[in-house]
């Protein structure tokens, strides 16, 4: 499952003396919803955040996942082309086509 959070630095501790972060859950159960954790994972803090409505509940994770998908996509042709100048720079060093 992807998950990715936007997070802002409160000016709270954990009991592991780090600073604690609020952050956004992005998971296919909490789209939306905000807690605090410090940076170590140690602890969850919950916050009173109302969960989101049906509608966007039911669309984030779809997008989400489209998102992935693109994403993953691009970084794959990316990759295959810097092979394949890699590639053709190493055939023309070493004169594999001759003329």
């Amino acid at each position: 499952m992807w998950r990715q959070t936007s997070e802002v630095t409160l000016d709270e501790y954990c009991t592991c003396g780090k600073r604690t972060v609020m952050v956004t859950s992005w998971t296919d159960n909490n789209p939306g919803r905000r807690y605090a954790t410090c940076k170590g994972w140690l602890q969850t803090f919950c916050v009173d955040d109302p969960p989101m409505c049906t509608r966007p509940r039911q669309i984030i994770p779809g997008l989400l996942r489209r998102i992935n998908l693109a994403e993953a996509e691009l970084a794959s042709k990316k990759k295959r082309g810097e092979v394949a100048v890699v590639c053709y720079c190493y055939f023309m060093d070493h004169d594999v086509f001759p003329s």
